[in-house]
């Protein structure tokens, strides 16, 4: 099992960072790795968290990134954590719970660059714009015949959400599974 001092010397390799502090924390029943971090020059936070993950492997448990601004001095105490991660504040890594998730995280990884895309980050927050946008909506439309508008998509804007967006047009009325989609819902 990877240990705070795991993911803060970890964190401290990434040229952007300049000082992390690190907890382990249960929230909602899950344990976390939360890191409270400084930056040199920017850098997201999903990238931080996929460069934690990334090298820490499979035993690394899910891992939050919080980046504060100027020079931290402690890390905040345990409540000031939880309600980072509660407020959304501290971008924690959700595993897609279905193949439908499962594939859009995927589809979101590659338009965006990034290794892996969890089931709650929101796609402008982690670098997204507007063709990526059109590149989802292009995909989702020859990949699971569903139109989305890009209004709607803005409302969407997690895996999860275009997930719970897009199902019901994944299925007829009567629930039987349409297309190539029929794995997915």
């Amino acid at each position: 099992m990877t240990t705070p001092e795991q993911m803060a010397a970890v964190l401290l390799e990434h040229d952007s960072v300049l000082q992390a502090f690190t907890a382990s924390v249960v929230h909602d029943g899950t344990a976390l790795l939360i890191a409270v971090v400084s930056l040199s020059d920017y850098c997201d936070e999903i990238a931080l968290r996929n460069h934690v993950m990334d090298r820490l492997g499979p035993s690394c448990p899910p891992v939050g990134i919080w980046v504060i601004e100027g020079q931290l001095t402690a890390l905040p105490d345990e409540a000031d954590l939880l309600e980072a991660v509660s407020n959304g504040f501290c971008a924690v890594y959700r595993p897609p719970e279905n193949p439908l998730e499962e594939r859009l995280a995927v589809l979101w990884g590659d338009v965006l660059g990034v290794s892996r895309i969890g089931t709650d980050d929101d796609f402008l927050d982690a670098g997204g714009d507007s063709v990526g946008v059109m590149r989802i909506l292009s995909v989702l439309e020859e990949e699971f015949g569903v139109t989305v508008e890009m209004r709607r998509f803005m409302d969407a804007l997690t895996v999860r959400q275009l997930a719970e967006l897009i199902r019901p047009s994944l299925t007829d009325a009567v629930g039987q599974s349409l297309g190539g989609a029929a794995s997915l819902v």
